[in-house]
Protein backbone atom coordinates (compact mmCIF):
# COMPACT_ATOMS: atom_id res chain seq x y z
CA UNK A 1 0.00 0.00 0.00
CA UNK A 2 2.88 2.54 1.03
CA UNK A 3 4.66 1.15 -2.23
CA UNK A 4 1.44 2.08 -4.61
CA UNK A 5 1.84 5.87 -2.71
CA UNK A 6 5.46 6.40 -3.16
CA UNK A 7 7.05 5.44 -6.21
CA UNK A 8 10.80 4.04 -6.50
CA UNK A 9 11.14 4.32 -3.05
CA UNK A 10 14.06 2.40 -1.60
CA UNK A 11 13.46 2.15 2.21
CA UNK A 12 16.77 1.03 3.13
CA UNK A 13 17.91 4.82 3.46
CA UNK A 14 14.34 5.08 5.25
CA UNK A 15 15.34 2.68 7.79
CA UNK A 16 18.91 3.83 7.99
CA UNK A 17 17.35 7.35 9.10
CA UNK A 18 14.46 6.17 11.11
CA UNK A 19 16.54 3.87 13.10
CA UNK A 20 19.43 6.25 14.04
CA UNK A 21 17.20 8.88 14.96
CA UNK A 22 15.34 6.74 17.06
CA UNK A 23 18.51 5.49 19.08
CA UNK A 24 19.18 9.14 19.34
CA UNK A 25 16.40 10.23 21.24
CA UNK A 26 16.48 7.05 23.50
CA UNK A 27 19.86 8.20 24.22
CA UNK A 28 18.68 11.17 24.99
CA UNK A 29 15.58 10.06 27.00
CA UNK A 30 18.22 8.00 29.23
CA UNK A 31 20.74 10.57 29.87
CA UNK A 32 17.89 12.80 30.57
CA UNK A 33 16.22 10.12 33.17
CA UNK A 34 19.73 9.73 34.78
CA UNK A 35 20.32 14.20 35.31
CA UNK A 36 16.53 14.07 36.63
CA UNK A 37 15.35 10.81 37.73
CA UNK A 38 12.01 11.45 36.05
CA UNK A 39 10.87 10.20 33.04
CA UNK A 40 8.38 12.20 32.73
CA UNK A 41 10.80 15.40 32.35
CA UNK A 42 12.38 13.51 29.78
CA UNK A 43 9.37 12.66 27.67
CA UNK A 44 8.11 16.38 27.67
CA UNK A 45 11.91 17.91 26.63
CA UNK A 46 11.81 15.54 23.91
CA UNK A 47 8.27 15.80 22.56
CA UNK A 48 8.26 19.22 22.84
CA UNK A 49 11.90 19.23 20.68
CA UNK A 50 10.51 16.98 18.45
CA UNK A 51 7.24 19.07 17.79
CA UNK A 52 9.06 22.69 17.62
CA UNK A 53 11.17 20.89 14.81
CA UNK A 54 7.87 19.40 13.04
CA UNK A 55 5.49 22.27 13.05
CA UNK A 56 8.72 24.79 12.33
CA UNK A 57 10.24 22.45 9.75
CA UNK A 58 13.58 23.36 11.98
CA UNK A 59 13.92 27.23 10.98
CA UNK A 60 13.16 29.13 13.84
CA UNK A 61 15.34 27.47 17.02
CA UNK A 62 19.21 27.91 16.74
CA UNK A 63 20.21 24.55 17.85
CA UNK A 64 20.97 20.99 15.54
CA UNK A 65 18.22 19.61 13.80
CA UNK A 66 18.11 15.74 13.97
CA UNK A 67 15.15 15.35 11.61
CA UNK A 68 16.01 15.76 8.12
CA UNK A 69 13.15 18.06 5.98
CA UNK A 70 13.39 16.43 2.75
CA UNK A 71 10.19 16.07 0.41
CA UNK A 72 11.07 13.71 -1.84
CA UNK A 73 11.75 10.06 -1.26
CA UNK A 74 15.27 9.23 0.60
CA UNK A 75 18.11 8.56 -0.60
CA UNK A 76 21.20 7.84 0.75
CA UNK A 77 22.75 11.09 -0.01
CA UNK A 78 20.21 12.72 1.88
CA UNK A 79 20.96 10.50 4.66
CA UNK A 80 24.24 9.56 5.93
CA UNK A 81 25.22 12.49 7.11
CA UNK A 82 22.46 12.73 9.21
CA UNK A 83 22.61 9.07 9.70
CA UNK A 84 26.50 9.21 10.95
CA UNK A 85 25.85 12.44 13.15
CA UNK A 86 22.93 11.18 14.98
CA UNK A 87 24.86 8.19 16.01
CA UNK A 88 27.92 9.99 17.03
CA UNK A 89 25.57 11.84 19.01
CA UNK A 90 23.76 8.61 20.78
CA UNK A 91 27.30 7.29 21.47
CA UNK A 92 28.40 10.39 23.32
CA UNK A 93 25.04 10.91 25.09
CA UNK A 94 24.96 6.97 26.07
CA UNK A 95 28.57 7.18 27.68
CA UNK A 96 27.23 11.00 29.39
CA UNK A 97 24.37 8.87 30.72
CA UNK A 98 26.41 6.15 31.50
CA UNK A 99 28.77 7.95 33.44
CA UNK A 100 26.09 10.51 35.33
CA UNK A 101 24.50 6.84 36.00
CA UNK A 102 27.12 5.74 37.33
CA UNK A 103 28.21 8.95 39.38
CA UNK A 104 24.95 9.00 40.98
CA UNK A 105 25.14 5.06 42.05
CA UNK A 106 28.51 5.56 43.65
CA UNK A 107 27.02 8.68 45.77
CA UNK A 108 24.58 6.19 47.46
Amino acid sequence: MVHSVVEDQDYAPLLVYIGTLSLLFATVGFLLVAIFRNVMVSIVMIATYVVTEYLTNGEVMPWYHAMAFVSSPFSFRDVMSKAIVNGGLAGFFLLLGQTVLSMVLTKR
